[in-house]
């Protein structure tokens, strides 16, 4: 067996008379198949179903990415020993466990991380709890034992009255911690982002006046990131609509960067929130659709859009250069790859040490400096910066809101040391204007 990954497509329009057309699974929609005699996993496939779109509580595209590629990675280990799915027990987990904590990812040509390892164990653990829950098989055990874990207090509004943990049922098969690497939040300077910004592409309105014919659909969705704080899947996800509503609330006299609020629901975990988008950027959006976008449009209805077939509604879409794939909503992937190429074209790498997975040996390759989740980490240190230059003594406070945080820890813990970092810096300098002003200077 040879198990891999594929992502559902939508049926074309002439089979919506078939009952099976209102099931089919979401654009995108990631799933298990053997290679080798094209047969769905359908029990992993049932599993996904049940997580991702019928509780609609599993998380967004990442999550589901990361659900779907470690079960397969676990579907292939178990192809290799010839373990039928079912007849799994603890002893079967703890090989798979030990093997993957030496094992040299062939994706990174790195190390896996003991994080990673407990992340897929995470998931296979679930994967068994839900099939035992619905009778697929009898419980495998994970050899549970119950601990005491502490609640973080912005977490539970009760904190005062209890103790500050509470009993969990965790598996002692999973990787022990070793020591802790968290990774620091990374972001752009000034400097950064403006070189960034020139091989992004040029800005609807600036193509023209500079000669650039580039596209600017990648430009446009960083700009959105870090100007309001949206991840990429959630600029993904955004309609041409929500753009063309936030025209009527532009106030006649507005200034290019005054911000108007655009309500988002498909988010993270589907929290609504509300993000702030400034008035100049909505301009360049509402030109990328009259003019960018529609000719994208042109292409797909030469090709693949039909006149039974709905014209997508989001807002970024895949450009004329993409051919029969013009048109199409675009996905968290393909604006992730352009962040990436626009730091190369900038300089904007680092040296990583690799190692080949199948002879070992250690080779240092280029690698972009930051992320496209770098974008949103920037907005939150800029917006924290411009709330302690207002005066606000909790500036973190707006911060978790505007990133649509459900606890302030979450905040906190993310950029803390740079938070700290910051306001060291602005204590500093209060106290040397102080000093100075009684000094008589």
């Amino acid at each position: 067996m040879n198990i891999t990954i594929y992502k559902a497509e939508s049926l074309p329009g002439e089979f919506s008379d078939c009952p099976e057309y209102p099931y089919q699974l979401p654009p995108g929609f990631m799933f298990l198949v053997d290679d080798d005699n094209l047969e769905v996993i359908e029990p992993a496939l049932l599993y996904l179903v049940d997580r991702f779109i019928k509780s609609g509580e599993g998380g967004g595209y990442h999550t589901h990415r990361a659900v779907a590629y470690d079960l397969c990675d676990w579907w292939n280990f178990l192809s290799q020993i010839q373990c039928p799915w079912n007849a799994v027990d603890s002893d079967v987990v703890v090989e798979y466990r030990d093997i993957r904590l030496k094992t040299i990812s062939p994706q990174t040509h790195e190390m896996l991380l003991s994080s990673t390892v407990k992340r897929r164990m995470i998931y296979i653990s679930d994967f068994y709890d839900w099939a035992h829950r619905i009778g697929l098989v009898s419980r495998v055990d994970f050899e549970r034992e119950e601990k005491r874990i502490s609640i973080p207090i912005d977490s539970d509004e009760f904190a005062h009255t209890r103790s500050g943990t509470i009993k969990k049922a965790v598996s002692r098969l999973m990787p022990s911690k070793g020591k802790k690497r968290r990774r620091a939040a990374s972001f752009l300077s000034v400097d950064e982002w403006r070189t960034l910004s020139r091989e992004l592409g040029p800005l609807p309105t600036e193509s023209k006046q500079m000669d650039d014919p580039r596209p600017s659909r990648d430009r446009l969705a960083c700009e959105l990131s870090i100007n309001s704080g949206l991840r990429v899947d959630e600029i993904a996800k955004l309609t041409k609509y929500q753009i063309l509503d936030l025209v009527a609330k532009i106030p006649f006299d507005a200034e290019p960067d005054q911000f108007i609020s655009l309500h988002v629901t498909e988010t993270k975990r589907l929290v609504p929130r509300d993000v702030d988008i400034p008035v100049y950027l909505i301009y360049e959006l509402i030109h990328y659709i009259d003019n960018e976008r529609s000719a994208a449009l042109e292409i797909a209805r030469k090709t693949w859009l039909k006149k039974r077939v709905n014209e997508p509604v989001t807002l970024f879409l895949n450009g004329v250069d993409a051919r029969h794939h013009a048109g199409k909503p675009i996905n968290s992937d393909t604006l992730d790859a352009a962040f990436r190429s626009a730091q190369f074209a900038a300089g904007l790498v680092k040296t990583i040490e690799k190692k080949d997975p199948d002879t070992r040996e250690v080779y240092f390759t280029k690698d972009a400096l930051h992320v496209f989740h770098t974008l949103r980490h920037t907005f939150a240190m800029w917006l924290y910066d411009a709330e302690i230059h207002a005066g606000n003594t909790a500036p973190w406070k707006v911060v978790q809101s505007k990133l649509g945080h459900a606890k302030l820890s979450t905040t906190m813990n993310t950029y803390l040391s740079h938070f700290d970092g910051r306001r060291r810096s602005v204590n500093r300098a209060t106290f040397d204007g102080i000093r100075n002003k009684y000094n008589g200077n």
